[in-house]
């Protein structure tokens, strides 16, 4: 769900992105579960720390963007919409990435 182009850059962002990231699951144990492939074949899945979802908390923070993906599950599909509307809140709250500047 997440970009994780992040994870070979150096950009300011890029850094920035990924400390939060470590930040959040340093100090446990993510369970991750397949969800769907494309057409292609990538696979598409749910990571989950503590009983959180990893992309969920990275995308309401700001972190994180939906990039739309065609699979083959409902379930996968209804978790895009559930981050699409993260995502929409996080850019109207200006957070993370969506910080507009001076503010």
């Amino acid at each position: 769900m997440l970009p994780l182009k992040c994870l070979d850059d150096e950009s300011r962002l890029a850094i920035v992105i990924r400390g939060h990231l470590k930040d959040m699951v340093s100090n446990g144990k993510a369970t991750c579960v397949l969800l769907a492939r494309d057409m292609a074949g990538r696979r598409y899945g749910q990571c989950m720390l503590e009983g959180q979802d990893i992309a969920a908390k990275m995308i309401e923070a700001g972190w994180g963007i939906v990039i739309p993906r065609s699979a083959d599950t409902a379930a996968f599909h209804q978790l895009l919409e559930a981050y699409d509307t993260l995502e929409r809140h996080a850019r109207a709250a200006g957070y993370g990435i969506w910080a507009r500047s001076g503010q």
